[in-house]
């Protein structure tokens, strides 16, 4: 089955995703279905919370009132400041990850689409957060601890013997998943045939051999094999990680890593005197400060051979803290604003820092220096 689900999620990225080739990357399409998966999984999620905050108890006060019989609830000492790394990398995370920048930079038409989103994504994600506390809690008072936490909203109706109700959460959750790799595949794909592919057919001379159809048509088949190709790495991580039970383990690895893309994502937004020499300095000791600190912190120090040798899951010995993967992003901010300060940028790359940090300040420039004197100048 999953070996099945990979070949349909590679078939669907592929029809929706490399259709032809778009100089704006735009696939109204697949952003389309995209947004249908989102109502979906939605639509699931609060059935879910209804039936069990409003069916099952009697509303979020008797949810309350059960967890701290239970002592489940750490109030009036929730130690909120615990909470301030995980939400500093996830932010870092949620800005840099590939199928989200795509989504939020590649896709975006225009300002109209900006201007619809201000009020319309913080009232998705307020609906979505309406019943993750309750579900949390109910999840604790009926489940305890013998369930991964993030699998509460399947279990919750498995251990309450409503079926309908658990096929519906699978729905849900299905919905979100396919959307997450779906997109995320089409983005990487357009990543390497742009980035990678692009580069050598012009240093080659290759490209000047093709007209735009032969052209065209070798980068979107390029794109699809890419598309084939991670998802069967993604199916080869499936088989080697299939005895983990939580997926914010492995949700926790991934955002350490994306996080150190966003000192340079930022700064090259806001700060023109960034430089390729601070990003790759930044990138090369946040990353290795990242990858080591999240080895030498393997369970009962055993290295990468010995757990390998002993068939011990290495996601499992592998616990990522967010704090390491805060220390090494303060690293890399740190060693990216001192590499360039240290590093002289060159010609290309201040005009190219002034064209992004202030484009407004450049145009008008542009347009006294061209047009008519006014009186006042």
């Amino acid at each position: 089955i999953p070996l099945l689900i990979t070949a349909l999620l590679a078939i669907f990225a592929i029809l929706f995703g490399t259709r032809k080739l778009d100089a704006t990357e735009h696939n109204p399409g697949m952003m389309l279905a995209i947004a249908f998966e989102s109502l979906v999984k939605l639509a699931a999620f609060l059935l879910v919370g209804i039936v069990i905050s409003f069916g099952v108890f009697d509303g979020f006060g008797d949810i309350w009132q059960q967890a701290s019989e239970k002592a489940l609830i750490n109030y009036p000492n929730p130690r909120i400041e615990a909470l301030m790394p995980e939400l500093l990398v996830g932010m870092a995370a949620f800005l840099c990850m590939p199928r989200q920048f795509h989504v939020m930079v590649v896709e975006c038409a225009d300002e109209s689409v900006l201007s619809k989103g201000r009020w319309l994504f913080p009232l998705y994600l307020a609906l979505f957060g309406l019943f993750v506390g309750p579900l949390a809690l109910a999840g604790k008072v009926i489940l305890g601890d013998s369930v991964a936490a993030d699998t509460y909203v399947i279990n919750l109706p498995l251990a309450l013997d409503h079926p309908l109700l658990a096929v519906i959460a699978l729905l849900g959750t299905l919905s979100a998943a396919t959307g997450m790799v779906i997109v995320a595949v089409v983005t990487i794909s357009v990543m390497v045939s742009n980035e990678w592919l692009v580069p050598v057919m012009l240093r080659t001379g290759n490209i000047r051999e093709k007209n735009f159809s032969q052209f065209s048509q070798m980068l979107l088949n390029a794109r699809r094999l890419a598309i084939v190709i991670i998802l069967g790495l993604g199916y080869g991580s499936y088989l080697a990680l299939a005895d983990s039970d939580s997926l914010s383990h492995l949700g926790m690895l991934s955002f350490g890593a994306f996080a150190q893309l966003a000192p340079a994502l930022v700064g090259g937004l806001y700060w023109k005197h960034g430089n390729r020499a601070g990003v790759f300095l930044g990138l090369s000791v946040g990353f290795g400060l990242w990858f080591y600190i999240m080895l030498s912190g393997m369970n009962d120090g055993q290295n990468v051979a010995t757990l390998l040798s002993s068939n011990i899951d290495l996601l499992d010995a592998i616990t990522p803290n967010v704090r390491d993967a805060l220390t090494a992003l303060f690293a890399n901010i740190a060693c990216y604003i001192l590499g360039s300060i240290w590093f002289r940028a060159g010609v290309a790359e201040r005009i190219q820092a002034s064209a992004f940090v202030s484009p407004g300040k450049l145009k008008n420039n542009a347009n006294k220096k061209n047009g008519p004197i006014s009186q006042q100048d």
